[in-house]
């Protein structure tokens, strides 16, 4: 009988005309092996090689988690954009299904995504900015016409498929 997986099975080693052997060996053994598949499941490396490698994908050595997003394939870094332009990137990831995460800069006020999409704020002044075009290669932005807060704009962009 196996005790596996609460703690290790242990086995003594046999040895050929000293020992006499019984199914009970042999059942031990067998048990065991069904409890560590019982453990794992049917499949454990999955599309992978091995169960090691598909480990790696989601942990590190140490056993803890990996980050869960990988750097971008595409960064713009920030990029000085003025108001009613519009600014294309080109990016040649080779697809159009990706991730586009855009963020926008003031000096003084920082890191933000103010009026993303773009509106008409009270005053009726066109203000934001706008995922405009996303093609295989390129992704535009269009900064609104009476915009204050894109000054710099930074795209980041994550093949998917």
């Amino acid at each position: 009988m196996s005790v596996y997986p609460g703690t290790l099975d242990s086995f003594t080693t046999k040895q050929d005309g000293v020992d006499l052997y019984k199914a009970a060996h042999m059942n031990a053994v067998q048990a065991a092996v069904v409890a560590i598949e019982a453990e794992l499941g049917t499949d454990p490396a999955g599309t992978m090689t091995d169960l090691k490698t598909r480990l790696a994908v989601g942990l590190n050595d140490d056993g803890t988690r990996k980050p869960a997003l990988l750097a971008p394939d595409y960064d713009s870094g920030w990029v000085t954009i003025n108001a009613d332009e519009i600014k294309v990137f080109t990016h040649n990831i080779g697809t159009e299904d990706t991730l586009v995460y855009i963020e926008g800069v003031r000096d003084g006020y920082g890191i933000h995504q103010f009026n993303y999409g773009g509106v008409f704020n009270g005053n009726c002044e066109e203000v934001g900015m706008t995922l405009y075009n996303k093609t295989s290669t390129t992704v535009s932005c269009w900064r609104r016409m009476q915009d204050e807060w894109w000054e710099k704009i930074r795209v980041r962009m994550w093949k998917l498929s």
